[in-house]
């Protein structure tokens, strides 16, 4: 993919940075997108798990072995669905923004995408080490996405740990 001359310096670095309000939007959109499936996952798991423990109760003999082994059956599908929300999360944003549009369906709405330090598309591998550095690094107090609001690059952490801009279309 060509870059576009207009927003690249003569050092080959693009300009037209993606302000903190668009990302933002598009990070609030892309989290609805991937909780959707989440949340119909905890719905149908903890419908699941309370109908066992409900029936174990309903038994006549539940017993406080029976009640910590339902405890620890529900802190295992708990534990399920983390794993299996970081997965998705992370596959998502690699896939979306190492794919032709550059963006998660959150950015493109917003008309922003991913680009490398030259202006050009990202690989999978680096799309998914920059999601895997925004999902388990910048969320700690969220500073490593207010760090955008004060570099010069308008970069969160992810974006310099994995060398990449957020720029406008």
């Amino acid at each position: 993919m060509q870059t576009d001359p207009t927003y690249i310096t003569p050092g080959g670095e693009p300009t037209n940075y993606a302000d903190f309000g668009r990302r933002l939007v598009a990070a609030i959109i892309d989290g609805i997108i991937v909780s959707i499936p989440i949340y119909i996952l905890m719905a149908i798991l903890g419908v699941g798990a309370a109908s066992m423990m409900g029936s174990a109760a309903s038994g006549g003999d539940f017993n406080e072995a029976d009640a910590t082994a339902a405890a620890a059956g529900m802190m295992g599908t708990m534990f399920l669905i983390y794993i299996v929300f970081f997965v998705l999360v992370i596959a998502y944003y690699a896939y979306f923004e190492s794919s032709e549009k550059q963006a998660t369906l959150g950015k493109q709405v917003m008309g922003i995408k991913v680009v490398s330090m030259t202006g050009n598309r990202i690989s999978f591998m680096n799309a998914l080490g920059r999601a895997a550095a925004k999902t388990f690094l910048s969320g700690i107090c969220l500073i490593g996405y207010i760090m955008a609001l004060f570099t010069a690059k308008k970069q969160g952490l992810h974006d310099m740990i994995a060398s990449t801009l957020v720029v406008t279309k």
